[in-house]
């Protein structure tokens, strides 16, 4: 079972592999499905730290406007605004980076390609201007800390998320149903945006 990086909701491709998996565990009542939710500590760490930055940029919002009196719903409903969510990244970055998010007059990397590298320099008139919005994200996103804890309770929701699933089929009984306890997420750890099923 696949997952988007950093979510837990079921894709609709996904659920019609349960509605297959529930009738066959429904043909076969003496079998049990452990179910093992994974996360790929690459994509779902973006993933997970753009979370965190949208609901921090979110949270920051809502602050200025209830100093202004006005009313916002919560963190989780509220929109924010295109041009407060550029303002609050540039913030943001400055606080985090310590300087303006604009274009210095640094090369890229030279790559491993066979051919001769030619570095391509900012011109005169990219140099100092605004970073764009996307980079100044991404430089963001790459301070913000992805705890081993954040990655447990992904691979805990997408577990979670399938066993509901199967269970609202009414072909399968919870007690046929055991969720294997995440796996620690450290250096040796390998895995996938996903949730291993199998059948004892």
């Amino acid at each position: 079972m696949s997952f988007e990086p950093g979510r837990s909701d079921l894709a609709p491709g996904e659920t019609g592999k349960l509605d297959t998996l529930a009738k066959a565990l429904f043909a076969r009542p003496a079998v049990e499905l452990e179910i093992t939710g994974s996360v790929d500590t690459t994509n779902d760490r973006v993933a997970l730290a753009t979370i965190k930055l949208h609901q921090q940029l979110k949270a920051r919002r809502i602050n200025e406007l209830t100093a202004e009196g006005k009313m916002t719903g919560s963190v989780d409903t509220f929109h924010i605004e295109a041009q407060d969510y550029e303002r609050l990244i540039h913030m943001t970055f400055l606080e985090v980076v310590g300087t303006k998010p604009v274009v210095t007059a640094l090369a890229p990397a030279p790559t491993r390609s066979t051919q001769n590298f030619e570095p391509q320099w900012p011109s005169d008139e990219e140099v100092g201007a605004d970073l764009p919005i996307t980079d100044t994200e991404a430089r963001i996103i790459e301070t913000i800390e992805v705890t081993p804890e954040d990655f447990r309770a992904l691979m805990q929701a997408r577990a979670d998320r399938v066993q509901k699933y199967l269970l609202q089929t009414g072909q399968v009984g919870a007690e046929r149903m055991f969720i294997v306890a995440p796996k620690p997420v450290d250096s040796s750890y390998q895995g996938q945006s996903r949730v291993d099923l199998s059948l004892q």
